[in-house]
């Protein structure tokens, strides 16, 4: 009896705190004390969920990121801003919409565990009632974004190049990743050992060279519909035996920093843009980051992977502190990403010709 009640305290102990209710109430401290205009060209609403509110989704930090969003959109572009708990309270207070041009920035996590994408029903019922409603970040397009199998067969039939997943087509090394999530244990094979219930392509050799050291390097680009705000690179060296970049493992060296990005990542902008451009057309209207990968030898971009976010803040958080030697992490270190991203939003929501923002299957 004593060790059965030691197990379940143990147990007990153990778990993951149970994260805070989110309430609206919350987002007051902010957003800036500016009231809305009195004749706006428009709406804007931030939406969040029940649970994890703006923050808990790993898409935001509202602190970082709300009051110049805000700001931004009410002063510098004549839109009203609205903050909701969920979908089904803006759908409650729709009314008040109706007379104008709705934009709708629903915040989640696609990619999380436990995965919380608000509803296509309550969705579709919003657009029912506003038919000219435009949606970023669509429940739709969630589906396809969280699961990396879909997202290469959506993307690529969109003229988006992607790694390839038809391995009979495919000759040498294999990349390997969890097919749903993020951060997960990827890995280099071959078809001998293939588990097929993961993301398995074509390896892409993105490894350069600098003073003698082999770097594997990947790209990440963010952007707010067409709009690529920023591309910047992400490396490790090759010997850690990881070819999977992420923001953390990257050197925080000022040399090598300026020298990926001016070397790699500068003049591949243009290409890039294209790409985010495509994926735009694809799934649709959305803030988001993209993983693209360069094949030096085959002179080669590759989308490897789409994630939902509005600002990199783990990247701010490794490396921001150095944009004194590295200017271009400027714009990441203060505020300006925010800015951009709303200038971009409310380019394309103000657009005659803005679609709806639902992904094109």
């Amino acid at each position: 009896m004593l060790k059965r009640v030691k197990r379940e305290i143990n147990a007990l102990a153990s778990r993951s705190e149970v994260p805070e209710v989110f309430t609206i109430s919350k987002v007051s401290k902010y957003i800036p004390d500016i009231a809305n205009p009195k004749a706006p060209a428009g709406h804007v609403a931030i939406v969040g969920t029940k649970t994890y509110g703006l923050s808990g989704s790993g898409k935001m930090r509202p602190r970082m990121f709300l009051p110049i969003f805000h700001r931004t959109l009410v002063e510098e572009h004549n839109l009203g801003c609205f903050y909701y708990q969920t979908c089904h309270d803006l759908l409650n207070d729709l009314d008040r919409h109706l007379p104008y041009r709705l934009a709708v920035i629903p915040i989640y996590g696609e990619d999380g565990v436990p995965v919380i994408i608000p509803s296509s029903r309550v969705v579709r019922r919003i657009r029912e009632l506003h038919p000219s409603c435009i949606f970023a970040n669509h429940p739709d397009a969630a589906q396809v974004v969280r699961d990396k199998k879909t997202t290469n067969s959506l993307l690529t039939r969109k003229g988006v190049p992607m790694p390839r997943m038809d391995l009979r087509v495919v000759s040498g090394k294999i990349f390997s990743n969890a097919r749903f999530g993020t951060k997960r244990p990827a890995y280099v094979t071959d078809s001998a050992r293939l588990d097929e219930a993961r993301y398995n392509t074509e390896f892409i050799d993105t490894r350069y060279e600098v003073e003698g050291v082999e770097y594997y390097c990947s790209l990440r680009a963010l952007a707010v519909g067409s709009v690529m705000l920023d591309l910047w690179p992400r490396f490790r060296p090759v010997e850690d035996g990881d070819p999977s970049v992420h923001s953390k493992d990257t050197p925080r060296s000022e040399f090598l920093l300026n020298k990926f990005y001016s070397e790699v990542a500068l003049p591949l902008r243009r290409r890039a843009e294209s790409i985010c451009s495509k994926v735009k057309d694809a799934l649709g209207l959305g803030f988001l980051t993209l993983d693209i990968l360069y094949d030096h030898d085959r002179d080669e971009l590759f989308d490897c992977e789409v994630g939902f976010k509005f600002a990199d803040h783990t990247w701010v958080e490794h490396c921001g502190d150095l944009w004194k030697e590295v200017p271009w992490l400027k714009p990441h270190s203060s505020y300006a990403i925010a800015r951009s991203s709303a200038n971009a939003f409310a380019r394309e929501v103000l657009s005659p010709n803005v679609s709806n923002g639902l992904m094109q299957g």
